[in-house]
C-alpha cells in the first residue's frame, strides 16, 4: 500500500502536468485524458464499480491507481486485467473529444534552504474549488470589511 506522508511545509504549484515524467519521461508530463476522466469520475464518486465504503475499498484504489500510472506512463508492465483502466478504454472510444480543465496537478516541493529544494510525489486535484468553499472565503472577506468598518467609524 502506497500512501503519500510529509511533515512541515511544503511549497507547491498547480498545473496541468507533472514536473517528473516517470519511466515514460518526459518533462513537463501533460495529463492523459482518461486519467482527468478516472480521477474525476472518482473524485464525483461517480466512477461505477468503484466500492467507496465496502470491505472492497482498498483493491479498488489499488486497482485505480494502478490504473492512473499507466495511463501516465509510471510502469513498465500493462497491468493484467484492471476494470478501471478497461472502463476508461471504453469510454475514450465513445468520448475522444472529452476535456476538462478542472483535473490538474499539485507538485509539491520540500525547500531544505537556498537551492535545496527536493521534489515530492505529485498529486492528481480537482479545481476550481467547491462553490461551498468560495463561498466561505466571500463571507470571510466581508466580516474584514466590516470589521475595517467599524474600526474607521470608532476613530
Amino acid at each position: 500500500k502506497d500512501e503519500f506522508t510529509a511533515t512541515g511545509d511544503l511549497d507547491f504549484v498547480v498545473s496541468e502536468a507533472a514536473d517528473l515524467g516517470g519511466v515514460s519521461g518526459g518533462t513537463p508530463d501533460y495529463l492523459d485524458v482518461k486519467t482527468k476522466w478516472l480521477y474525476y469520475q472518482f473524485y464525483r464518486g461517480d466512477l461505477d464499480d468503484y466500492d467507496y465504503t465496502g470491505s472492497g475499498r482498498g483493491a479498488d484504489a489499488g486497482k485505480l491507481q494502478e490504473a492512473i500510472w499507466w495511463l501516465e506512463g509510471e510502469l513498465t508492465t500493462e497491468p493484467a486485467s484492471n476494470k478501471f483502466l478497461d472502463a476508461a478504454d471504453d469510454w475514450f472510444d465513445v468520448n475522444s473529444d472529452w476535456d476538462t480543465d478542472d483535473v490538474m496537478v499539485l507538485n509539491l516541493y520540500k525547500n531544505y534552504g537556498e537551492d535545496d529544494e527536493v521534489k515530492l510525489q505529485s498529486q492528481l486535484i480537482v479545481v476550481p474549488l467547491p462553490s461551498a468553499v468560495w463561498v466561505g472565503f466571500a463571507l470571510l472577506g466581508g466580516l474584514g470589511i466590516v470589521r475595517r468598518l467599524r474600526r474607521r467609524n470608532a476613530v
